[in-house]
């Protein structure tokens, strides 16, 4: 376990400098991230959902470049798990000076990572977009159960339904994109109780199914994307009065009883 170095107050996070990392050196799903750094509102939504979840103690599971942690240290300390070494290395750029910012570096369904500092020590457990690239998902979903304190959360955001799996999904070596039953099986398999469970993002997957099964695209196009973006405040006030019957997303709360 690598712990960054301490400062009091907490300190700044430093900005995401986009035109400072070295895209070439990265792998495609941190080609990726850096692609979705753009989509701001998008990110800002997905937060707005997790917020009334937060605890004082966050496990983020694949935190990536640390498109959501700036975002989740406003709440209190985040213990990022990243195994990626690039994007490690941004993580600590970004964030070590801060003295509630720690990088785990493990994968998250290896057991090496569950320690006396971890195990049953968070409030909340953050999975956001990465439950699809680990061949034993059901591992990871123990694993985090295991760091999470008896009352603790996990929000769980995945990517959703197989028909529109295409270029897109291989480019960043998704191995799945899941069902409403699957998400819902697999969480109760590994000892959870699921207070809420929904598809979202409805107007996603024709975007999606477009770029990924149509153009077979390896990266989101800009332009679609920076568009997609600029209609989140309307179809996330659409999908907050009502439940739509499918999503590109299927978003899950459980908890550890």
């Amino acid at each position: 376990m690598d712990a960054t170095a301490e400062t009091a107050p907490h300190g700044q996070p430093e900005p995401l400098d986009l035109s400072a990392i070295d895209v070439g050196s990265l792998s495609d799903d941190m080609r990726f991230l850096v692609r979705m750094a753009k989509a701001r509102r998008y990110l800002g939504w997905i937060h707005r959902l997790m917020q009334p979840y937060l605890g004082e103690r966050v496990l983020e599971v694949g935190a990536g470049i640390g498109l959501l942690t700036a975002r989740l240290l406003a709440n209190g300390h985040v213990s990022a798990l990243e195994i990626d070494s690039k994007a490690e290395e941004i993580l600590i750029r970004r964030f070590g000076a801060m003295s509630n910012f720690q990088v785990i570096n493990s994968a998250v369904e290896c057991d090496k990572w569950l320690d006396g500092e971890t195990t049953g020590r968070f409030d909340t457990v953050v999975c956001v977009n990465v439950l699809e690239h680990i061949g034993d998902d059901l591992a990871a979903l123990k694993n985090m159960r295991k760091s999470l304190r008896p009352g603790g959360h996990m929000f769980l955001f995945v990517p959703a339904l197989m028909a529109i799996y295409g270029t897109l999904d291989t480019a960043v070596d998704h191995k799945r994109r899941y069902s409403l039953d699957e998400v819902n099986t697999k969480v109760r398999a590994a000892g959870f109780e699921i207070d809420d469970i929904r598809y979202a993002n409805l107007l996603g997957a024709p975007a999606w199914f477009w770029s990924s099964r149509i153009t077979r695209r390896s990266m989101p196009n800009a332009a679609i994307l920076n568009l997609f973006d600029r209609f989140v405040p309307i179809w996330t006030w659409i999908e907050s009065k009502i439940r739509v019957p499918f999503g590109m997303t299927v978003i899950c709360v459980a908890r550890k009883s």
